[in-house]
C-alpha cells in the first residue's frame, strides 16, 4: 500500500486531473491486492461496461472501504469517480483521490452539491468521460443494501445520460483480510438504461434500486455456489494428492 501511494502521488503530480489516472491507480490497487486476499472475481456481462463510448452514469452498491480495489480492477478507462469533499483531508489518499481528477461535492450543501452535478456534466460532456457514483452515499457494512439518494439519477435525467448498473454480490460480511481464501465476488453489469423513459429522478431511482434488490438475491447465491464449488475441487484435489501419496 506504501509503494502503490507513493507511485499513485507521483503519477497524479506528474499529471494532475488527467481522466485516465483513476483507471491507472485502479488497475494498481486491484491487481496489486486482490490476490493477496484470494479474492476471484465472477462476471456477467461485463462487456456492457464498454458498449458506450461517451458520457455515462455507472452506478454501484457500496459494502465496504474495499469497493476500491475491486471496482479499480475493472473500471474502464475515461472514469472518473463523485464522493464527498471532506475525502480530500485523508492523508495522501484524499491527495491522490483528488489530484486523480476526480469529483468532490459537499452534500450538506445542496446549491453547491447541484452545482458541482452540473459542472460534471459540462466535463464529461466536453471530455467524453463516464463518472461513477454509489448510490447509497455511505458503505452498508452488511446491512444489505441501503436507500438511493437522488444525485446519480437527477445527474442521468437532467443531462439524458445512460446509467449503467454495476451491481456486487455481498461480501462485506464474510471478507476475511486476513485468509488467502475468501468467497468469490460476482458482478453482473446490467445493460445500459436509458433515462428518458422515466418522468423524473425519482422513478429512476426507485427502478434501479429494484434492479439492484431482484439481481442482489441471484448475484448472492451464485456467489455460495461458486464458493461451494472451490472447496469441493480443492477437496477432489486433496483427495487424489492422498492417492498418489
Amino acid at each position: 500500500m506504501v509503494f502503490i501511494s507513493i507511485t499513485g502521488l507521483l503519477l497524479c503530480l506528474a499529471r494532475p486531473f488527467e481522466e485516465n489516472n483513476t483507471y491507472v491507480l485502479g488497475r494498481f490497487l486491484g491487481f496489486g491486492v486482490l490476490p493477496l486476499n484470494g479474492l476471484k472475481l465472477k462476471f456477467i456481462n461485463k462487456e456492457a461496461l464498454y458498449q458506450i463510448d461517451g458520457p455515462a452514469v455507472l452506478i454501484s452498491n457500496h459494502q465496504d472501504n474495499f469497493d476500491a480495489f475491486i471496482i479499480g480492477s475493472f473500471v474502464p478507462k475515461k472514469t472518473v469517480s463523485i464522493g464527498k469533499k471532506i475525502i480530500r483531508l485523508f492523508p495522501f489518499f484524499g491527495q491522490i483521490y483528488w489530484l486523480s481528477g476526480n469529483i468532490l461535492i459537499d452534500r450538506k450543501r445542496k446549491k453547491r452539491a447541484l452545482g458541482a452535478m452540473n459542472q460534471a456534466a459540462k466535463k464529461m460532456r466536453e471530455k467524453g468521460i463516464k463518472v461513477w457514483i454509489m448510490p447509497e452515499g455511505t458503505r452498508s457494512r452488511g446491512r444489505g443494501l441501503l436507500p438511493f439518494k437522488k444525485g446519480a439519477f437527477h445527474l442521468a435525467k437532467q443531462n439524458n445520460l445512460p446509467i449503467i448498473p454495476v451491481i456486487l454480490s455481498n461480501y462485506a460480511q464474510t471478507l476475511d483480510l486476513n485468509s488467502w481464501s475468501n468467497t468469490p465476488i460476482v458482478i453482473k453489469v446490467c445493460d445500459a438504461i436509458d433515462p428518458s423513459r422515466f418522468s423524473g429522478p425519482d422513478d429512476l431511482k426507485d427502478h434501479c434500486h429494484a434492479l439492484f434488490e431482484k439481481e442482489l438475491k441471484f448475484l448472492d447465491q451464485m456467489a455460495q455456489e461458486e464458493k461451494l464449488s472451490v472447496a469441493q475441487g480443492m477437496a477432489n484435489s486433496q483427495d487424489i494428492s492422498n492417492k498418489n501419496l
